[in-house]
């Protein structure tokens, strides 16, 4: 999806200090009033666990793509890491939680457990992130194949299944953090302040080591960031179901938001990227480089079209097929460099010459063009002929090529007697081209389809 740093550099350039901006606002505004009691919605808890386990596991499975698509974009190992952990610790959470189940926890007996639990979140996450910025600055992940670094994620996952497995089954034996609804205490217990420090420290290591420099640095610091105001908001709310901590709340599932939204419109961005190239890649697969027209095979395709519709609206169809007389002798004698401008103003008087907006001009191969003219009768088709003819005999008197050239132009129609297919249409054209080149060159000479069907057939 993100091939390499330069790519990540696209996108709005406002976006990143505008959505930092409103996220310190948010936080601004709630600390104020953090401790307010507000009104308990654990049902709304356990929505808001099962989004921030969806939007993180996402995100962690994108990334994880990344990296087995063999993605040169920084270090994702270790992010993948930590957003796979976010997702298993939300499950953990969820089913410790009261409320969301029933009155009781589904899981742990004790009332403090959803409180380790989420402990045990905020400090892991925020040391996966560090590692990831020791991974960038000793830059391992270069020399590591796709699939083995996936092994850190796997590793996160079971740390996250085995830790919070732990906390779900002994959280009666560990130290008391919560009290009712109240967890004021953290703000003197390791726990508290060991997840403000963590996320501190790996919201500036984040920014110290990637400076903001790409959409990607830019969006995962902003997931940090609003991590960190996670920590800060949940412990100042001090209780349950406070405006801090509903604020908390909020934080997290921005937090898990925010670099997935940045993967997806960048992804988006790349496969309209990528459309766009499909389709310019569609335009010179039947265009000949040189000159601009269309090549043999864009030419056919247009053919078979035009000699359908005439058939089935009983209208002409013109063929002229042109050569450019003694072309070698130009290429020997002034160079393959004004033999390919020869080229290119024998194109040019094509386009001159047949300028309706039906007219199909292209390449055939070499010193070969065709031009197709749909509801063209012979007659027409003969002025448009002589009128190429013309035009590129007097190409050297305006003084756009360094030497004189001519054309000899074989000219088919359809309907016609003999003529019934593609196939035949061509062998006309292409016999009485022949024709032209046997009777002096530089001239025009009209098709006799019985001659080319004769001249066709086994001797």
């Amino acid at each position: 999806m993100i091939p390499d740093a330069n790519a990540g550099r696209t996108g709005n350039p406002l976006a990143f200090p505008l959505s930092a901006t409103v996220l310190t606002l948010m936080a601004l505004f709630t600390l104020p009033v953090a401790t307010v009691a507000l009104p308990a919605q654990p049902v709304l808890m356990g929505l808001f666990l099962l989004a921030v386990c969806l939007l993180n596991g996402l995100t962690a499975s994108i990334l994880c793509m990344l990296l087995l698509a063999g993605s040169p974009l920084h270090s994702l190992t270790w992010v993948a890491a930590a957003y796979a952990f976010s997702a298993v610790m939300a499950v953990m959470q969820m089913l410790a939680f009261p409320g969301i189940f029933g009155p009781a926890p589904l899981v742990g007996g004790s009332g403090q457990t959803a409180a380790w639990v989420w402990a045990v979140w905020h400090a892991g996450f925020p040391l996966l992130l560090l590692a990831h910025v020791g991974q960038r600055l000793l830059g391992r992940h270069e020399a590591q194949a796709p699939a083995t670094q996936i092994l850190p994620v796997l590793f996160s996952v079971a740390c996250a299944l085995l830790l919070g497995l732990i906390v779900l089954g002994a959280a009666e034996h560990l130290p008391v953090i919560m009290d009712g609804y109240h967890y004021g205490t953290m703000l003197r217990d390791p726990s508290g302040i060991g997840a403000v420090v963590l996320s501190v420290t790996a919201l500036c290591a984040v920014v110290g080591v990637t400076r903001l420099r790409d959409t990607f640095d830019r969006w995962l610091t902003l997931g940090q960031y609003a991590f960190t105001l996670d920590v800060v908001l949940a412990l100042a709310g001090q209780s349950r179901y406070s405006a801090g901590w509903y604020m908390s709340r909020a934080m997290s599932l921005l937090c898990a938001g925010a670099l997935l939204m940045a993967l997806l419109a960048h992804s988006f961005r790349l496969y309209r990227a990528a459309a766009q190239r499909a389709l310019q890649l569609q335009v010179e697969v039947v265009h000949d480089p040189m000159t601009g027209l269309l090549n043999r095979r864009g030419l056919l395709q247009l053919m078979q079209t035009e000699l359908e519709r005439a058939r089935r609206h009983a209208r002409p169809l013109a063929l002229l097929f042109i050569d450019m007389d003694h072309f070698k002798h130009i290429n020997d004698t002034y160079g393959h460099p004004a033999g390919d401008l020869c080229l290119k103003s024998a194109a040019l008087q094509l386009c001159a010459s047949a300028n309706r907006h039906c007219d199909v001009i292209a390449r055939y191969g070499g010193e070969e063009f065709v031009v197709l003219l749909p509801e063209c009768d012979e007659t027409g088709a003969g002025v448009v002929a002589e009128r190429i003819r013309a035009a590129v005999e007097a190409a050297y008197d305006h003084g756009t090529v360094p030497c004189r050239m001519s054309v000899s132009i074989g000219l088919s129609r359809f309907p016609a007697d003999g003529i019934t297919s593609l196939d035949e249409l061509i062998d006309a054209a292409d016999a009485a081209l022949y024709e032209a080149k046997r009777a002096g060159r530089n001239r025009v000479v009209h098709a006799r389809p019985e001659a080319a069907a004769r001249s066709l057939s086994p001797s």
